[in-house]
C-alpha cells in the first residue's frame, strides 16, 4: 500500500454531506409541517385553543414562580442587611 492512499481523507457520500449541512433545516421543516397540519385538521378550532391554554398556563407558572423567587431573594436580603446591622451594634457595644 503506498502511504500516498492512507494519508488522503476518506470522501463523504453526497447523502450524508447533504444531511449533516441541511439536516436541522430537514427538521425544522418537518416540524413547521406536522404543526400546520395538526392546526388546521378538522380538529384544528379544538387544537388551537388547547395550544393557547397550554400556553397561556406555562406563562402564569412561570410568572408565579419568577414572582416567588424574586420575593425570596428579597427577603434574604433584607435578612442580611439586619444581621449585617445586629453584628455592628454587638461591635460597638462591645468596645
Amino acid at each position: 500500500m503506498k502511504m500516498n492512499s492512507l494519508l488522503r481523507r476518506r470522501r463523504r457520500h453526497p447523502a450524508a454531506e447533504f444531511a449533516s449541512t441541511h439536516g436541522p433545516l430537514l427538521l425544522v421543516g418537518a416540524a413547521a409541517g406536522a404543526a400546520l397540519i395538526y392546526l388546521t385538521s378538522s380538529r384544528g378550532k379544538r387544537h388551537r385553543h388547547m395550544a393557547v391554554d397550554k400556553t397561556v398556563s406555562a406563562a402564569r407558572s412561570t410568572a408565579n414562580a419568577v414572582g416567588s423567587r424574586a420575593r425570596d431573594l428579597g427577603n434574604r436580603a433584607r435578612g442580611l442587611v439586619a444581621e449585617a446591622r445586629r453584628s455592628e451594634r454587638q461591635a460597638v457595644a462591645q468596645s
